[in-house]
């Protein structure tokens, strides 16, 4: 065995035994025999992208791995593997787990959700919003510009005195810029369409209908007249954070 291997070897042995786990330690063989070949085929695969990570990352504090949240997540993270059969997934898995590492004084919450996220979404559902996230950095500077008018707008509709001559041509005016960039908007996100994703146009709408159920795709033909539902969608300031935060390459 080189001495790579044992380091790999020894660092995986040393997080595993760090981490306070039931299903960790003695009980591990007795598990994996339980649940079968598939499942230890896949924490066996997890475990590779762990060993993999830390024998070419050696700056994590191991007294990080020692923390109760750190535990809860690492068991949290397991039951999540042995159910998957993606090893894309797993690779999100282990991203969070390891930012937890970096960043112990995160949310466990936060964590968690993105985990929920990553179990329950497809990978075809998870690309989609990357791709939706790829347009927002491309067009940034109209994306803030209708963030921005979309502020001035709740702004002006809060205001006390709505008798001003004014009220009413500064609120057309906003409400007309606002139709202009989300026609903008529109238009761009209409250039992803199924054939991006190699799938028919019902999966592609019961797809996007799925994520804007999840706070992660908002519906911008929603309030106006020639709108149709779920035709026209955005990606969520929560959905940006999710993606960011679990692909941060692909």
């Amino acid at each position: 065995m080189s001495n790579q291997d044992e380091i790999k070897n020894s660092i995986i042995k040393s997080l595993f035994s760090l981490v306070n786990i039931p299903i960790i330690g003695p009980a591990l063989t007795e598990m994996l025999d339980f649940r079968g070949k598939l499942k230890q085929n896949r924490l066996n695969q997890f475990t590779e992208l762990l060993e993999n990570y830390f024998s070419n990352h050696s700056g994590i504090n191991l007294e990080n791995f020692q923390t109760v949240e750190f535990s809860d997540l690492f068991e949290s993270v397991l039951k999540r593997v042995i159910m998957v059969n993606s090893v894309e997934k797993m690779r999100m898995f282990k991203d969070i787990l390891i930012k937890q590492l970096e960043n112990p004084s995160q949310s466990i919450n936060e964590s968690e959700i993105y985990l929920d996220l990553v179990s329950e979404l497809t990978e075809i559902e998870i690309k989609i919003l990357f791709e939706f996230r790829q347009l927002v950095i491309k067009f940034q500077p109209q994306a803030m510009e209708l963030l921005s008018l979309r502020q001035k707008l709740y702004l002006l509709e809060c205001r006390l005195d709505k008798t001003q001559a004014s009220y009413n041509s500064e609120l057309l005016y906003i409400q007309n810029e606002i139709k202009k960039r989300r026609r903008e908007m529109n238009r761009l996100q209409n250039l992803l369409t199924h054939n991006n994703f190699k799938i028919n146009i019902d999966e592609f709408l019961f797809y996007k209908q799925r994520l804007f159920s999840k706070a992660l795709l908002v519906d911008n033909g929603i309030g106006s007249i020639e709108g149709v539902p779920f035709e026209t969608m955005w990606i969520t300031q929560f959905g940006i954070q999710f993606i960011d935060y679990v692909v941060s390459s692909k």
